[in-house]
């Protein structure tokens, strides 16, 4: 099962100084503040909805060329299990999270089973999402005024954000921890760290990653055993883009959507190698 790809975007300086092309390829992080330069963050809550999660995102070889390097995973970091519970019916009547999963972009795809016979009738499971914690992609610099992280957008209706603390070093982001976990959520909310009201902090970047808080049954379906129905759990990713389909599927579309964010903001053109998806 495919579960991650690395994925490489190189430029050239045509038209263009290597020192700025340098500058306009690298992650976003305060870079020449007197001047004015930043990086270029990438469409994290677009790459976040297709069911990715990075785990690092970095620039090599400044200069005449510059290489920016981008991993996003999508399978589990640990796999969800679950009790399920029938009725003397065959209907589903509860699903208790066990292992609550980690890792994910966003509700995985539940599926019960040992439904049988004509009359059988698959339950719908939708598991409500928490945000577990969250991978510092880019540190930042100036934290110093004790800042503090809001978590913004990817809720269901009627959901709660969650909320959590900054960890730092060297007034650079190292971390978040989780106070409270929030949900449902639908996809990772975008995790903004706000330096002190009168603070000069900028530049972290972090992604947010999710897991299982509890389930809901939208319909109990008919047909499974008292006992020993199994329950299964595949990322949302695969739905749009399963194994079945081959590693090129599955990585060319986040290749592309890179290259676009990037050549739009280096004004030059960008060469995507082919996604390394394993």
């Amino acid at each position: 099962m495919t579960t991650q790809a690395t994925l490489v975007h190189t430029a050239q300086a045509l038209g263009i100084s290597p020192a700025n092309l340098s500058l306009l390829m690298q992650p976003l992080q305060p870079v020449d503040v007197a001047a004015g330069h930043y990086g270029v963050s990438l469409p994290w809550d677009l790459i976040g909805n297709m069911g990715a999660v990075p785990t690092a995102d970095g620039m090599t070889t400044p200069g005449q060329t510059a290489v920016r390097t981008t991993i996003l995973k999508w399978g589990f970091g640990t796999t969800p299990t679950a009790t399920v519970t029938v009725d003397a019916t065959g209907a589903v009547t509860a699903v208790a999270v066990g292992l609550a999963g980690t890792g994910m972009a966003g509700p995985p795809v539940v599926t019960i089973t040992g439904n049988v016979g004509a009359a059988s009738k698959a339950a719908v499971i939708v598991p409500k999402m928490q945000v577990r914690g969250g991978t510092v992609l880019q540190a930042g610099a100036n934290y110093t005024k004790n800042p503090t992280v809001v978590f913004v957008g990817g809720l269901a209706p009627g959901g709660v954000a969650a909320t959590g603390t900054v960890s730092t070093g060297g007034n650079a982001v190292t971390g978040i921890n989780i106070t409270t976990a929030g949900g449902p959520y639908l996809t990772p909310p975008l995790a903004v760290i706000v330096d002190g009201a009168t603070g000069l902090g900028f530049g972290a970047v972090v992604a947010v990653d999710l897991s299982i808080a509890s389930y809901s049954v939208a319909y109990a379906g008919q047909g499974y055993p008292a006992t020993g129905a199994g329950i299964n759990f595949a990322p949302i990713f695969k739905l749009s883009f399963p194994d079945a389909g081959g590693t090129a599927a599955q990585g060319a579309p986040f290749a592309n959507l890179i290259k676009t964010a990037l050549e739009l903001s280096c004004c030059c053109p960008i060469v995507a190698d082919t996604p390394v998806v394993v």
